[in-house]
Order: C-alpha cells, then sequence, then structure tokens
C-alpha cells in the first residue's frame, strides 16, 4: 500500500490485517461462583471442581487485604465490611490455575 500526502510525499508498507483481538476468556478446570456483587461487605465464594482454593483480596494499590483457604463444598466467607467504598481485586488459585475478579463494596 502506499500513501500519497497532499506535499506529494509518499510512503510504502505492506498491509496486514488483524482478526480476533482481544482476550479470550481463560478456561479453568474448576468453577466460581461468588456473590453478592457489589455488596455491603460480605461476598461468599463457592468453589466446584478442585479439591481446595486459596484466595486474597487487594486494594486498588495493590496491598494484601486479606487471604485464606477452603475445601470444595464448603462455602467461604469474605468479609470487607471495615474497609471504604470502592472496587476490590480478588485472586483465587486452584494448583496453577488463577482466576482474578472484581469486588464492588458499596455500603
Amino acid at each position: 500500500m502506499v500513501v500519497t500526502n497532499a506535499s506529494g510525499c509518499s510512503i510504502e508498507s505492506d498491509v496486514f490485517i488483524l482478526t480476533g483481538v482481544g482476550i479470550d476468556a481463560v478456561a479453568t478446570t474448576w468453577s466460581l461462583n461468588y456473590y453478592p456483587n457489589p455488596s455491603t461487605g460480605l461476598y461468599y465464594l463457592d468453589v466446584k471442581g478442585t479439591p481446595s482454593v486459596s484466595w486474597s483480596v487487594y486494594n486498588s494499590l495493590s496491598q494484601l487485604l486479606q487471604q485464606g483457604s477452603g475445601v470444595e463444598g464448603t462455602p467461604l466467607t469474605i468479609n470487607l465490611s471495615l474497609y471504604a467504598d470502592g472496587v476490590y481485586c480478588l485472586k483465587v488459585q486452584a494448583g496453577e490455575e488463577v482466576l482474578t475478579k472484581k469486588l464492588i463494596l458499596a455500603k
């Protein structure tokens, strides 16, 4: 492709067609259900398909606020009621697989 401006200057370049630009959903061998979101402070996590998980919650400055672990079939509870309203990052890991979700705190 050749492009020429009003002054007569031109430049030549190959043409590239990009398709499928974006981030695909992350496939895991296990599932995570977290609710309610937004919440006034209490969040519940249900994990299926893995024997155990570890979780951690970070603020917008990437500071670790809480962490814990649990096993499949046992509901996990996260209490953020002492923190300020805002968006927090929930990281849940099972083996080498990691899911990251947003928690919205609105009291």
